[in-house]
């Protein structure tokens, strides 16, 4: 079974929501940005390994294709101010009063929290999640079948530690989601790129595409013959002539 999953960019064009209080909600510094970069690479390699991926930004609660489906899991990428004097970051679910597939919003949040601070090196902060992410305002829209959880990747501007990692070295940051992802769903991190099954009919267009290029060649080469041959005819009768 294909896993199905819905990736958000926190605050991205949350001016247009719906929600008026969120149209300010604009995020850290810098932090709208590095949310779409990291979700657009997220989304890539776990299609790259066979997930079937919608993106979606800050008002997926007004898009009725994200809130009227099941998905097998919905992340929300976000990152944190430098509100703490230190670095670090941390995965949350919503309470289980909003969330009525809670155990699995849980059973996939401790298998991205494991692999994504193990990888990147962010320290864990747990004990930052609050009201913001376990009510987080995305809860409520979703289907009461899809699991979700939100992770805050770092503090984006604490020098040096997060602000390195999250500004300039966010392969990690990306390997970090992907292999939290991949573990949770039972789907090896590490593998080859699936072969496409054998289509006879690309084949045949294939082959086509083949000889039409080798007969594009043949008639350059006859009809550079055919100029050499009326070229050398030329000056026979140049040389009969004398």
């Amino acid at each position: 079974m294909i896993a199905k999953i819905c990736l958000q960019a926190g605050h991205q064009n949350c001016q247009y929501n719906s929600i008026v209080a969120l149209r300010r909600s604009t995020g850290a510094p810098n932090e709208m940005s590095f949310n779409v970069d990291i979700r657009d690479q997220v989304a890539g390699e776990l299609r790259r390994r066979g997930f079937d991926v919608y993106t979606t930004d800050a008002n997926a609660n007004d898009d009725h294709n994200i809130t009227s489906q099941d998905f097998d899991l919905f992340l929300s990428i976000h990152y944190d101010a430098d509100i703490y004097g230190r670095g670090g970051g941390f995965v949350d679910f919503p309470d289980p009063q909003v969330d009525k597939a809670t155990q699995e919003s849980q059973r996939i949040c401790k298998d991205i929290e494991e692999e994504y601070f193990k990888t990147t090196d962010v320290v864990n902060r747990s004990e930052r999640r609050n009201a913001n992410t376990k009510y987080y305002y995305m809860w409520k829209y979703l289907t009461a079948k899809t699991p979700c959880n939100i992770i805050e990747c770092g503090v984006g501007m604490h020098v040096p530690d997060d602000h390195s990692l999250l500004h300039f070295n966010r392969p990690r940051v990306v390997e970090g989601i992907v292999r939290g992802v991949c573990k949770a769903f039972g789907i090896p991190y590490n593998q080859e790129p699936p072969i496409p099954p054998f289509d006879p009919c690309e084949e045949l267009k294939k082959q086509n595409g083949e000889l039409s290029e080798q007969i594009k060649n043949l008639e350059t080469r006859v009809t550079t013959l055919e100029r050499g041959v009326v070229m050398a005819s030329n000056i026979l009768q140049k040389l009969a002539g004398n």
